[in-house]
C-alpha cells in the first residue's frame, strides 16, 4: 500500500497483523507442514480470498531435516493440516508436492504476500527465493521463517 518500510517483528504470529493492516487479500505458504502458522494466519486473516498452501508431505531422500519424517508419518501430518483447516476450504488450494514444481501451478504476478518456511538448506531456500519471486505482485510482501 505505502512506501513506508515495514516493521521488523520478532514472532511470525505478528505478520498476521502486516497482513490485515496491508489489506491483502491473495497469498501461499511454502512449507506448512501441520498448518499451524496456517490457521493462526487464516483465523486473523478476514480478507482472504486465496489461499495456495504448498509441501511436498512426503520424505525427501538425501535432505537431513527434523521435520523430514517417514512417509506413514508425513501422510499423519498431512491429514492433521487438512483437518485443522477444513473450516478455511473455500479460500484454500492445496499444492502436494516439490515447491519447485509447484511454481509452476501459480501464475506471475498474482499474489500479495509469499511466505517460505520450507527446506532449511541454502540450495533449497535460495531456489525458492528465485522461483517464487516472479509469483509476486508489484509492492507485494516476500517474508519466510527459520
Amino acid at each position: 500500500s505505502s512506501s513506508e518500510p515495514l516493521p521488523l517483528y520478532s514472532s511470525r504470529n505478528q505478520f498476521v497483523e502486516l497482513i490485515a493492516n496491508e489489506r491483502l487479500t491473495t497469498g501461499a505458504e511454502i512449507g506448512v507442514q501441520k498448518g499451524i502458522f496456517s490457521e493462526i494466519l487464516l483465523r486473523n486473516w478476514t480478507n482472504c480470498a486465496e489461499y495456495h498452501v504448498i509441501d511436498l508431505w512426503a520424505h525427501q531422500k538425501h535432505y537431513q531435516d527434523g521435520a523430514n519424517l517417514r512417509n506413514e508419518f508425513q501422510e499423519t501430518t498431512y491429514q492433521m493440516a487438512r483437518q485443522r483447516l477444513k473450516r478455511f476450504e473455500k479460500v484454500l488450494h492445496y499444492h502436494r508436492n516439490f515447491s519447485n514444481l509447484a511454481v509452476a501451478e501459480l501464475k506471475d504476478d498474482s499474489l500479495d504476500f509469499i511466505y517460505i518456511d520450507a527446506r532449511h538448506d541454502y540450495v533449497g531456500v535460495w531456489e525458492d527465493l528465485k522461483l517464487y519471486w516472479p509469483k509476486l505482485k508489484r509492492n507485494g510482501i516476500f517474508a519466510g521463517h527459520d
